[in-house]
């Protein structure tokens, strides 16, 4: 309860079955009571059930608190973000992802909730060109939609840190890092 305001919770990270839709629900409600006691004010993170994605986190029981911020993590199309499979960024490929991003930012507004896209990206495996275009539509969108982005790097096929060297492995940096409307702008 002493640390800073800057700390956010996160009850549970991508609630997955054999856990139920209801009992997801119930389990965010029951924590944040308990989290309350000591942490009245602090922000606090829920999902949906099903590896938190959107369409779970627009179904999910919203819980009654008005500190909370609704997370929805995002590797659409699965083919491509999850398996490496073809090529991605046509103008379709990129409106069905719009499409997702405004039913998410339409739940935001009807319930006055701030959204984080807690996990997104892509495998290194996947077509080079296709991969770069697939990190900046993800950041574009966030921005256009006012969601608090957070590309997933996990260490391994969806690296963007080299940890041990302390080095960027790509340049996925350079797109996170310059897709923000606050972002110094490159000639």
């Amino acid at each position: 309860k002493n640390k800073s305001e800057k700390l956010i919770f996160e009850i549970a990270n991508e609630p997955v079955s054999p856990m139920t839709k209801a009992q997801n629900d119930e389990m965010h409600q029951k924590a944040i009571k308990v989290i309350r006691k000591t942490n009245p004010t602090r922000l606090i993170i829920f999902q949906g059930i099903d590896w938190g994605g959107s369409d779970a986190l627009i179904n999910a029981a919203i819980p009654n608190d008005p500190y909370i911020i609704g997370s929805f993590h995002s590797y659409d199309p699965y083919l491509f973000g999850l398996e490496g499979k073809g090529t991605w960024g046509t103008a379709s490929d990129i409106s069905a992802l719009r499409a997702k991003f405004q039913k998410v930012k339409d739940w935001s507004d009807k319930n006055n909730i701030p959204v984080f896209l807690g996990e997104f990206g892509s495998l290194k495996k996947c077509d080079y060109n296709s991969r770069m275009k697939h990190y900046k539509t993800y950041m574009e969108l966030s921005e256009t939609f006012g969601f608090a982005p957070a590309a997933w790097d996990d260490g391994g096929d969806f690296r963007i840190m080299n940890r041990s060297a302390k080095t960027w492995d790509d340049d996925i940096k350079d797109i996170i890092a310059h897709s923000s409307l606050l972002s110094p702008k490159m000639p």
